[in-house]
């Protein structure tokens, strides 16, 4: 996982460990977390939640989200936020 998060090595563990956490805590994902080549042992949601931990550390200015990934979102958080943000 922790090669996922930042494959440069620019951030330190306690900062990915951080983001990994805010943003899959019901995974309880860790940086040790195996992760297989091209994710093929995450779900596409898992994929996508490990693509915004990674936008989340880095801090990326625009995140650009898709219709299932919103979806994805909607299950853990009350549903009304997003909907008034992005409507």
């Amino acid at each position: 996982m922790r090669q996922n998060l930042d494959p440069l090595h620019e951030f330190p563990d306690d900062a990915c460990e951080a983001v990994l956490y805010r943003i899959s805590r019901s995974h309880e994902w860790h940086l040790n977390t195996h992760v297989e080549a091209g994710g093929s042992n995450l779900s596409q949601g898992q994929r996508q939640l490990v693509g915004l931990a990674r936008a989340a550390l880095r801090r990326s200015p625009i995140v650009i989200l898709d219709e299932v990934l919103t979806a994805t979102l909607d299950r853990w958080q009350n549903p009304s936020p997003w909907r008034s943000r992005f409507a």
